[in-house]
């Protein structure tokens, strides 16, 4: 039976992600974080006689999921097609069928073992304008990389920082924010890292993984060890290993090729 997120939701959550850590339960338990006191957010559980066994959240058109593989399967697809989503990610390992959707694989990472951060003259560490974060990533944009909206990710993401559900690291050459990357999903018990970008003409000065070790350097102090993120280009996988993670395992996205609901 799938239910609404009630009070019991956050504990059973929480426990799923301290037992099991993925980067699909670590981003649920994030949004739970950032929007329980909002309308902005849907969550649910399913609970089955062996208890709760999957995960839901929805943020806007996008479903997140996370299921044990004892979930009821027949019943989650069928959920998820009522909720209506644009987009659904998912483990790649979960048999869903969602009729109406283009299916795209790709290798999920997680950090093995945190790089030590070693500064370089001329360059600092700071945490960058929201503004001067989408400026870079609009230099970095390609048919695989789409930004949102300004309002959209403007909106979004200082929400998650404001309630420590994100964070942000960026590196500074010559008065210019030439590399990123950013915790796009985080809580003290994990993290999924996205949006690591170097400016075109910064590229080739280990700037990138500069900027990813200064994040995961950050969240090691305070013991934030789950630490995930998705290669959504496969050619990203050997830069990633260089910064201390190791594939353990694929993603599923899907999306609607039919927006008529």
């Amino acid at each position: 039976m799938i239910l609404l997120g009630d009070d019991t939701f956050e504990k059973a959550l929480l426990q799923r992600v301290l037992q099991n850590p993925n980067p699909y339960n670590i981003r649920i338990y994030s949004l739970f974080h950032a929007y329980k006191q909002t309308a902005l957010c849907q969550f649910w559980i399913q609970r089955t006689k062996e208890g709760a066994v999957s995960f839901l959240a929805k943020n806007g058109a996008s479903l997140i999921l996370d299921a044990e593989p004892c979930a009821d399967m027949e019943e989650l697809s069928a959920f998820s097609m009522l909720t209506g989503p644009v987009s659904l990610l998912c483990d790649a390992a979960l048999p869903l069928k969602m009729p109406g959707f283009s299916a795209r694989i790709y290798p999920v990472m997680r950090l093995e073992k945190a790089q030590r951060s070693v500064g370089q003259p001329g360059r600092f560490y700071v945490q960058p304008r929201l503004q001067d974060i989408y400026a870079l990533l609009h230099q970095c944009e390609d048919e695989g990389f789409v930004l949102p909206a300004f309002e959209d990710f403007y909106l979004e993401l200082s929400h998650r920082i404001r309630h420590d559900s994100a964070l942000c690291v960026g590196i500074m050459c010559n008065g210019r924010l030439c590399a990123c990357a950013l915790a796009v999903f985080y809580c003290l018990h994990g993290a999924v890292i996205g949006c690591v970008a170097t400016h075109p003409q910064y590229r080739g000065r280990g700037l990138g993984k500069q900027a990813v070790t200064a994040l995961t350097g950050q969240m090691h102090k305070v013991q934030t060890e789950r630490v995930f993120l998705h290669a959504v280009h496969h050619g990203t996988v050997a830069f990633y290993e260089k910064a201390g993670f190791s594939m353990c395992g694929s993603a599923l996205e899907l999306h609607r090729t039919n927006r008529a609901i």
